[in-house]
């Protein structure tokens, strides 16, 4: 019996560990997704500001 109840939490265990696991790499790739996501709007922003207007930016610290 006690050897029976040792392997369903050893059993138990690792489908915690593995749960885990993939909610960690889950929650890596959306944050991975968001940060490219970020990259490429602030790539599109500063595509779309005339040189006068991406200046002005700088001067006041806004950097994109």
């Amino acid at each position: 019996m006690n050897a029976e109840r040792a392997e369903a939490n050893s059993r138990l265990l690792e489908l915690s560990k593995r749960n885990l696991e993939n909610k960690t790499q889950k929650e890596l790739e959306q944050k991975q997704k968001q940060e490219e996501q970020q990259e490429q709007r602030r790539i599109i922003m500063k595509s779309l500001l005339t040189p006068d207007a991406h200046a002005r930016c700088k001067e006041k610290g806004v950097f994109f």
